[in-house]
């Protein structure tokens, strides 16, 4: 059942995270959303290590799934468009941003077939707060060099800031 549940809450999850992916959005900087999907998911991954302790080779393979997904989440970040539309630095993933999303999710995934039965779902949510770090910062770092937002600077859903011209 715990497995069903983590199933639920990562696919409703990802099909959010797709359809913000891909929609036309204001570029933020804030780093609220992850902080929290990372709690929620450090969450639902102890309910599952409570009672599945792991290996040493559960636990590299698992690094291992996450090293290869912070790989393709700082390749999908090129895939993000990003613009300044009257003074307001812009976003939206392509095609190809949602299939990267995909690939890393699987490959994830396939931890399942080589660590502790249920691993690469119960840390999926984690592992999808850690790619939207990773992704979110490689955006940021490109807006920064193509003078949409100044470094450090904070942009959160509610500031309307305007961007600085290409």
């Amino acid at each position: 059942m715990e497995i069903l549940i983590n199933v639920v809450i990562s696919v409703v999850i990802l099909a959010w995270l797709l359809i913000n992916q891909l929609r036309v959005k204001p570029l933020t900087t804030s780093h609220k959303l992850w902080i929290i999907l990372a709690a929620i998911g450090v969450a639902r991954a102890y309910g599952f290590l409570a009672d599945h302790p792991l290996t040493v080779s559960d636990v590299l393979l698992t690094l291992v799934s996450i090293a290869i997904g912070a790989g393709i989440a700082l390749y999908r970040a090129h895939t993000v468009r990003l613009w300044s539309d009257n003074g307001t630095a812009m976003r939206q993933g392509s095609w190809l941003t949602g299939v990267l999303w995909i690939v890393g999710i699987a490959q994830h995934l396939l931890v399942d077939l080589f660590v502790a039965e249920g691993l690469g779902v119960a840390t999926l949510t984690f592992y999808l707060a850690l790619m939207l770090a990773v992704q979110r910062f490689a955006i940021n770092n490109r807006a920064v060099k193509m003078g949409l937002i100044k470094p450090g600077e904070v942009i959160t859903s509610r500031s309307s800031r305007p961007a600085r011209a290409r």
